[in-house]
C-alpha cells in the first residue's frame, strides 16, 4: 500500500462514518416524530409487520452500531499512520504531512505556519510523501 492509498483509505473511512452518523440521525428522528402504534384487544390479521417506527429505531440502532465500529477503526488507523509520519526523521517532512493529514490545516496554514512559499511547501509535500512510501514499503518488507 501506498502513502496516498493509506491517506485515501483514511479519508474514505472519514466520509463514510459522516454519512452514516447523518442517516442514524435521520431514522432516529424518523422514530421519534412517529406516533406509537394503537393497541386493541380486537383480532388482527396474519400481517405481523412491525409498526414504522420501530423499523426506523432499529435501522438508527444498526447504523449507531456501525459507526461505533467504524470510529474505532478509523482511530486505530489514524495512530498507525501518526506513527509512520512519526518515523520521518526530516523535520519539514514530517510536520506537513501531520499538519495536513493530522490536524486538517489548510495549505495556507500550512504555509504561514513554516514561512515557505506555496511551491515550496507542494515540494516538500512530494518529498514527504514519498519518504512515507519508502517507510511504509520496508515495514511491509519486515512483516
Amino acid at each position: 500500500m501506498t502513502a496516498k492509498e493509506l491517506l485515501k483509505e483514511l479519508s474514505n473511512l472519514e466520509s463514510t462514518i459522516r454519512s452514516k452518523k447523518v442517516m442514524a440521525k435521520c431514522f432516529r428522528e424518523l422514530a421519534e416524530g412517529m406516533t406509537s402504534p394503537k393497541i386493541s384487544d380486537m383480532p388482527k390479521g396474519g400481517n405481523r409487520d412491525s409498526s414504522p417506527m420501530m423499523t426506523a429505531l432499529v435501522k438508527a440502532l444498526a447504523l449507531e452500531e456501525e459507526v461505533v465500529r467504524l470510529e474505532t477503526l478509523y482511530q486505530e488507523k489514524k495512530i498507525e499512520l501518526y506513527e509512520l509520519m512519526e518515523s520521518i526523521k526530516e523535520d519539514d517532512y514530517r510536520m506537513i504531512l501531520i499538519r495536513r493529514y493530522m490536524n486538517k490545516e489548510s495549505w495556507s496554514e500550512i504555509r504561514s505556519g513554516l514561512y515557505y512559499s506555496k511551491t515550496w511547501v507542494f515540494e516538500l509535500h512530494k518529498r514527504a510523501l514519498e519518504k512515507l512510501d519508502d517507510i511504509i514499503k520496508q515495514k511491509s518488507e519486515l512483516d
